[in-house]
């Protein structure tokens, strides 16, 4: 579908050059209207209702900047794209501020510069088009179908009794995937003991624990997007998962094998119970759904033996503590390369890796799913990362290998969340700056350092650091160690006497100095809270 532009700019010339620098038609755009100022522009953009805007910055009667802000608060569906002669970061701000997909500048401007902003917005449109859908769909059954008529028509589905009706499959179809037509699985998950378990507790104990399960299992599919949990009877419990848009099967696999571990070790850590799991192969339509439990409650007792008991009760430690996990995220979000690169490595330093292959895997999908979870959450796209872990898997099990790559991988993500966010809330120079702290804030840079690098004068980065953070630089760089330290003493992996250096200050005194005067007590009195709060939860 060919998306209708609108050129607005003041320009003759400009506008002139716009409509003959590339093949509109041929690239699937099409040219509805060109203004002359501010106010034709925003009249024909509410009349014509262009998918796309190019729009000038400087224009008479009504600038671009006023026309983006009217625009982002009326919410209208046009996106803009932002063209000026001058390189000026107040405005790129402005405008990335109220959702211009890109900036331009004119005397740059070329025809391959002009087609990939075209593209990324049209990629853009077409995302939140799907996400519209998504949520209208969710919208559409969700009070037409309550969570517990959709359980126990999967139910039946399962058991193969009573008859469910069209509508009742394009429900379920919506709540998996539009394209809910391949790669469904269905895991059998069975409390071990269950009847031991029940006898010493009351009736209402039971309840209370198979709703705990239940939970459990929901918010673990949370986590895969599209699935349902139904509870069976006598503590077994059914789980649909889709994964229509995974393409290799070995993925889903990995995916499955990793979920099922993960929800193992929540079970026997939340409610201290054993579980046996059966696993059906991938299958394609929802009229399979019986003859599939069939087979994994078979499956499940065929290996529900002394293998799996031993298996069940002396299984390895999870590949990441609680503790690690949120060290990671928390580094992820401060993006504080050099912080997620000492949690990765405190994951392979014990040596335990070596030789065991199966927790090798099992601590890359834990980090990939994190990875993951991040672009989901961040609105980034993820296939690269997906593409990086099948890579990894396929890799001969080197721990330092897989350790090297996993660390690109996460500083990669990092620098692209970085760019994210400085787009919309700093400069250019002063971004650089502030990407060159949070990747080396743990050797001894300076201001004068971190300007050359950036290639500027350190007392204009200075002023533009000011103005801009409201902070000096200086200031900002002892921000940015002692937060790495805090860290550091939470997660456990550091005495108080050796944090100084890890973290890129020269002096012990100065950093118990600056520690005292930006958390409000020295570290050692932090950590001496921080483990008191842990041995006491």
């Amino acid at each position: 579908m060919k998306l209708n532009v609108l050129i607005a700019d003041d320009e003759l010339l400009m506008r002139n050059r716009l409509r003959s620098m590339i093949a509109w038609e041929k690239m699937g755009y099409s040219l509805c209207g060109e203004a002359s100022n501010g106010a034709e522009a925003e009249r024909m953009i509410d009349e014509l209702q262009p998918e796309i805007v190019i729009l000038d910055i400087h224009m008479p009667l009504v600038d671009g900047v006023c026309i983006a802000k009217s625009l982002h608060d009326r919410r209208r569906f046009s996106k803009f794209i932002v063209l000026s002669s001058y390189d000026n970061f107040d405005y790129v701000r402005d405008t990335m501020s109220y959702g211009a997909i890109d900036y331009l500048l004119k005397h740059r401007l070329d025809p391959p510069t002009l087609l990939e902003a075209l593209h990324k917005t049209r990629e853009r449109i077409r995302l939140e088009a799907a996400n519209h859908r998504e949520k209208e769909t969710a919208f559409k059954f969700r009070d037409m179908y309550s969570p517990m008529l959709t359980q126990k028509m999967i139910h039946d589905l399962i058991l193969g009794i009573g008859q469910i009706k069209e509508e009742g499959y394009e429900h379920l179809k919506a709540s998996f995937s539009p394209h809910l037509s391949r790669n469904m699985l269905l895991l059998v998950l069975q409390i071990d003991r269950i009847e031991a378990v029940a006898e010493k507790q009351s009736e209402e104990e039971t309840a209370s624990m198979i709703r705990t399960i239940h939970q459990l299992c929901k918010q673990a599919i949370g986590e895969l997007r599209h699935g349902y949990v139904t509870y069976m009877d006598k503590g077994r419990f059914a789980l649909l998962l889709s994964f229509a848009d995974v393409k290799s099967e070995h993925a889903i696999f990995q995916t499955v094998f990793t979920f099922r571990q993960r929800l193992e070790q929540t079970l026997k850590m939340y409610l201290n119970l054993s579980a046996v799991i059966g696993q059906s192969g991938l299958f394609h339509a929802l009229g399979e759904v019986a003859s599939r439990y069939q087979s994994a409650v078979r499956q499940m007792y065929e290996v529900s033996g002394s293998a799996l008991r031993i298996r069940l009760h002396d299984q390895p430690l999870p590949a990441m503590t609680i503790r690690q996990e949120k060290g990671l995220l928390a580094s992820i979000d401060e993006l504080d390369a050099p912080g997620m690169e000492q949690v990765v490595k405190s994951l392979f330093r014990s040596g335990a890796l070596a030789g065991d292959d199966a927790q090798l895997h099992m601590l890359v999908n834990e980090l990939m799913h994190i990875a993951v979870k991040v672009c989901a959450r961040s609105g980034l796209e993820a296939g690269w990362i997906r593409s990086v872990w099948t890579s990894v898997l396929q890799m001969e099990p080197e721990p330092e290998r897989v350790r090297d790559q996993l660390i690109a991988t996460f500083a990669r993500l990092i620098a692209q969340l970085e760019q994210s966010a400085g787009a919309k809330r700093v400069s250019k120079y002063v971004g650089e700056a502030i990407h060159y702290v949070k990747s080396n804030y743990n050797k001894n840079i300076s201001l004068e350092e971190t300007a050359g690098q950036i290639k500027i004068s350190p007392a204009y980065l200075s002023k533009l650091f000011k103005d801009e953070m409201n902070v000096p630089f200086t200031e900002y760089l002892n921000q940015v160690r002692i937060e790495a330290s805090r860290k550091l003493i939470e997660h456990g992996s550091f005495k108080v006497k050796d944090l100084f250096e890890t973290v890129g200050f020269n002096n012990y005194s100065y950093f118990i100095k600056v520690f005292k005067e930006i958390v409000g007590m020295t570290p050692h009195i932090y950590s001496k809270k921080r483990n008191g709060r842990r041995s006491s939860s």
